[in-house]
C-alpha cells in the first residue's frame, strides 16, 4: 500500500485529505515542516502533499532536503495562489486550493502509477503495489512487514538500525512484539533474497541489523 505524508496547517485540509484517502492509502498528518523529518526517517513516504506557502525556509532548499531522506518521494504542492518560483522548483504535481478531493485523487492515482515500480540497482527493481522484488525475471514475493522491513534496510545502506528502532517502526504500537518476531521476519527475508548477490542484511550482534550492497 502507497504512503502519502500530508503537511498542512490547517486542520480542516490535513483531515479532509486523511478522511478520503485512509481506505486507500496510508496517510500521516503533519501541522510543522518539523515533523516532516521524523516521519521520512521512520517510514519510507511515496507521496508529500504540502502547502509550500507555510514552510518557513526556502522552498527548493526544503524538498531538496526531502530529497536527501527519500530520492523516489513524489512531490505535490498545493497552495491558494500558484508562485512563478514553482518552475524552478523539482515537483511532480500542484494543485490550487480549495482542493476538489476527486481530482486530488485522480492526480495522485496518475502519479501512483507512473512510480509502481523502482529501480535500485542493475536488474533489481520493488514493486510497492505488491511488495514484491524482481530479480532479472524472477519476482520474489514478501508479507507486508517483511517488504517493509527490506525496503528501509534498501533505502539507507550501511545504516545501523537497533532492534528497538525496527520493531517501533514496523509494528508501531504492538507491544506484544519481541526480539524473537523481528529475527524471524529478518530470517524468512535472507532465505526469500539468497539468489540476489548484490544485497545482504547484516547482523550486529546485540544492537540490530544493516543493509549493505556490495559495491557500498
Amino acid at each position: 500500500m502507497f504512503k502519502i505524508l500530508v503537511l498542512d496547517d490547517n486542520p480542516e485540509v490535513r483531515y479532509g485529505i486523511y478522511d478520503y484517502f485512509k481506505s486507500d492509502y496510508e496517510v500521516y498528518i503533519a501541522k510543522r515542516e518539523k515533523e516532516v523529518c521524523s516521519i521520512l526517517n521512520k517510514t519510507r513516504i511515496d507521496l508529500i502533499i504540502f502547502d509550500y506557502t507555510i514552510i518557513s525556509t526556502d522552498i527548493k532548499e526544503f524538498i531538496n532536503y526531502i530529497k536527501e531522506i527519500n530520492n523516489y518521494i513524489q512531490i505535490f504542492l498545493i497552495s491558494n495562489k500558484f508562485d512563478g518560483r514553482l518552475f524552478q522548483c523539482d515537483i511532480d504535481e500542484y494543485m490550487t486550493k480549495s482542493l476538489d478531493l476527486l481530482e486530488l485523487d485522480f492526480r495522485i492515482r496518475r502519479l501512483f502509477h507512473q512510480i509502481r515500480k523502482l529501480p535500485i540497482i542493475g536488474y533489481l527493481t520493488i514493486d510497492i503495489s505488491n511488495y514484491s522484488l524482481i530479480y532479472y525475471d524472477k519476482t520474489i514475493i514478501f508479507t507486508k512487514k517483511e517488504f517493509q522491513l527490506l525496503e528501509l534496510l534498501f533505502n539507507r545502506p550501511n545504516q545501523l538500525f537497533t532492534k528497538e528502532f525496527l520493531i517501533d517502526t514496523i509494528w508501531e504500537d504492538n507491544f506484544d512484539i519481541c526480539d524473537n518476531t523481528l529475527r524471524t521476519h529478518i530470517n524468512r527475508i535472507r532465505k526469500k533474497i539468497d539468489i540476489v548477490k548484490e544485497f545482504k542484511i547484516i547482523t550486529i550482534k546485540g544492537i540490530g541489523y544493516k543493509g549493505s550492497f556490495l559495491n557500498s
